[in-house]
């Protein structure tokens, strides 16, 4: 009876050391998202003083366009487009950290749970795959916020063209990024997938 008794001690401490483990992980994740989302804005701050000197540029070029109100267009329209840019990055920066939250907690929730040895490795495989996606993309968003758009300003009969052609990059650039994103949602949803078909009783 003593030695059974042991043994369930020892395992019932086997178990709330990996729980910890586990808490431990997902803590020092968290701490990692902090650090994450400060470089971004640190690489936020600096396209935004980057941009200071393309505005300047901009100006000195626009005035080779005689129509002051073509010029105000153009300068406006430049300044939307970062103002784009920087709405999409904090937008995305949110949907990361929240896809990352969600798989924090399926993490735990799996670890606690009665699942298999082979149940938890399929779902840690999954976890692990699902934080690759996030990581990746998590760059991607990175890589965006560092840009600075420019036009390019010979004369005025180019001028709707070279618009349009900026414009068609942050399009492009844009939905590089949300390919990046849809690929993390899809991971996730995977893993919630997965872990609900195992525990039907999963609340959402």
């Amino acid at each position: 009876m003593f030695t059974a008794l042991l043994v369930g001690t020892l395992l019932l401490a086997q178990g709330t050391d990996a729980t910890t483990s586990v808490q431990n992980r997902v803590e020092q994740r968290i701490e990692n998202r902090v650090e994450v989302r400060t470089n971004v804005q640190e690489v936020l701050q600096e396209a935004r003083e980057a941009r200071v000197e393309a505005r300047e540029n901009l100006r000195l070029q626009l005035t080779q366009i005689k129509d002051e109100r073509k010029q105000q267009i153009v300068e406006s329209a430049m300044e939307r487009i970062q103002s784009m840019n920087d709405r999409w990055v904090a937008h995305w920066e949110n949907v990361l950290e929240r896809l990352a939250g969600i798989l924090d907690k399926v993490e735990i929730r799996a670890d606690e749970s009665s699942l298999s040895a082979t149940d938890k490795l399929s779902i840690e495989a999954l976890i692990s795959s699902a934080r690759d996606a996030i990581a990746a993309a998590s760059m991607s968003v990175n890589t965006q916020a560092s840009k600075v758009y420019n036009i390019e300003i010979t004369d005025e009969s180019t001028l709707g063209s070279n618009m349009k052609a900026v414009m068609a990059q942050l399009r492009d650039d844009t939905r590089n990024v949300i390919e990046d994103i849809n690929v993390a949602r899809k991971a996730v949803a995977e893993v919630l997938s997965a872990l609900k078909s195992m525990l039907p009783t999963l609340s959402s």
